[in-house]
């Protein structure tokens, strides 16, 4: 069962990702050439904004779901509910903080960095976002947990599904009729409302049952949950902050440039997440049931891994040989403003490759509950990314990911090193993962990005050839060198993504 959820969820996340990644792809450039990069940059920092308020909540819903593994595990719906409502109770009450520091702090950050907006219009588009994250924190975070645990994340799936096709139907209409851009806006808000009904009734049909006598006792203390705040405040404000340090330091239409290099690499990013988030409860249903056989849960982690190697060592050639060139098609003629820079696809490519390997880590840190022993180590390391980005941006705006890879380089040694001393027996081969993938990308894009662009030179033909030949030759070269660094686990991966192939299923465990 443990390994069928993990599939279906896997399976639902990525079909949701790859159409949204498709629409979303077309979104920034029609933003741009409808309302201009000012709005496209001030989307994406309202965006980021927002991801940083977000704090208010990190961290509960991490430790929470390590706290419900075991009980869901027992059949324990006592503790499941108390933990729950415990919850839910929280958030009802942080919902409240998160929009008054949403409606002030958003415009003191923004006002003075817009020039062609409005002023009562830039305050609108803040008070209709707040909301829309007010309703988000107040309801759907405790659906999230919920389905998560329960290893039903393609309910979850299904209802940003609904969220995005009813934002996407808004934003076409404002694009066609070239409305107001706070209309953009309001279709986020729509979507939003649509999705916290449809959780609403499945979370009623599904659960509720079982634990509403135990919505009175609220007053459950999660474990570890300061500490996965720190963790968490360190590890959002990294991701939030290249955009608002470029505003900061240059302009929303520096911002707008990084926003559609962001856009490719969100993608990326999003898939990942999606495999991540699917997998991450069937994991920690394993380790919880399997904490004398760490042996067997550690040859789990990285036979994951080895899949990821090979899909990220395609990636890694891909991009560093198409990612400019795309970035040249995508925005011709579109603007008169330059979006075209090596630096920042070499760097912000570089972070990708590391974010994703790190998630692994953060999988079995979540898992385990190993929060209090990142503790310190993540806010020295975080501090130390923030000031090299602040320098680095200073001299130039395309190197401000620098602190970025930093922070997931370290962090990512820091967790290995940790969960191979105190948890699983890991091989010194997870860590070097990493580092060949960064690597065989830093090579190919010295060697092919700049004649590759020169090369395809805008023409999107080109650029699909050139894409299917590197795709080829990028699956080839992934599959030769995993085979050169460990045989055996490229021959269990091959086998395990043949039997997907097959509609056959991978066994997480040899107890499913």
């Amino acid at each position: 069962m443990r390994t069928k959820n993990a599939l279906v969820n896997t399976l639902s996340g990525m079909i949701y990702q790859i159409v949204n990644m498709i629409l979303g792809m077309l979104v920034p450039r029609y933003i741009i050439m409808v309302y201009g990069s000012e709005i496209n940059g001030l989307t994406s920092n309202i965006h980021q904004y927002i991801n940083i308020l977000n704090l208010l909540q990190a961290g509960l819903i991490a430790a929470s779901g390590y706290e419900m593994y075991k009980p869901i595990a027992s059949g324990d719906n006592k503790t499941v509910g108390r933990i729950y409502y415990s919850d839910r109770d929280y958030f009802k009450k942080m919902s409240r903080v998160y929009f008054a520091l949403a409606v002030i702090v958003m415009p003191i950050m923004l006002i003075g960095k817009v020039e062609m907006i409005n002023i009562t219009e830039l305050i609108g588009s803040i008070l209709i976002m707040a909301l829309n994250g007010y309703l988000t924190f107040k309801y759907a975070c405790c659906y999230d947990l919920m389905f998560a645990v329960y290893q039903k994340k393609y309910i979850l799936f299904i209802s940003l599904s609904l969220e995005r096709l009813i934002y996407y139907i808004v934003l076409f209409f404002c694009l066609l009729f070239r409305c107001n851009y706070n209309w953009m806006y309001v279709g986020y808000l729509l979507g939003t409302i649509a999705k916290l009904l449809y959780l609403r009734y499945k979370f009623k049909r599904m659960y509720e049952k079982s634990i509403i006598q135990y919505k009175d006792q609220t007053g459950y203390k999660i474990r570890n949950q300061y500490y996965v705040l720190s963790e968490q405040i360190v590890f959002r404000i990294i991701d939030s902050i290249p955009i608002l340090i470029v505003t900061k330091m240059y302009s929303l239409n520096h911002a707008s440039i990084y926003s559609v290099y962001l856009m490719i690499i969100s993608a990326f990013k999003s898939i990942f997440d999606t495999i991540q988030n699917a997998i991450t409860p069937s994991f920690g249903d394993l380790y919880a049931r399997n904490e004398k056989e760490k042996a067997h849960v550690a040859d789990v982690f990285e036979m994951i891994q080895g899949v990821y190697f090979i899909v990220l060592n395609v990636i890694s050639i891909c991009l560093s040989v198409l990612f400019v060139a795309f970035i040249d098609i995508y925005m011709a003629k579109s603007q008169t403003l330059n979006y075209v820079y090596n630096g920042i696809a070499l760097f912000i490519s570089l972070h990708m490759i590391l974010y994703i390997y790190f998630t692994l880590y953060n999988m079995v840190t979540n898992a385990v509950g190993l929060y209090k022993d990142f503790f310190k180590g993540n806010i020295v390391i975080g501090l130390l990314a923030l000031v090299v980005s602040i320098i680095c941006s200073g001299f130039d705006f395309q190197l401000v990911y620098i602190g970025i890879i930093v922070y997931y380089l370290f962090a990512m040694v820091q967790r290995f090193v940790v969960i191979r001393k105190k948890v699983l027996n890991l091989s010194l081969k997870c860590i070097a993962r990493p580092l060949v993938s960064v690597l065989l990308y830093v090579i190919c894009y010295y060697i092919f990005a700049d004649k590759m662009l020169a090369a395809i030179n805008g023409n999107l033909v080109k650029w699909l050839v050139a894409a299917g030949v590197s795709g080829i030759i990028g699956t080839i070269v992934s599959i030769v060198i995993s085979i050169f660094i460990d045989k055996k686990q490229c021959v269990v991966v091959l086998k395990g993504i043949s039997s997907i192939l097959k509609r056959k299923s991978i066994n997480f465990s040899t107890k499913d």
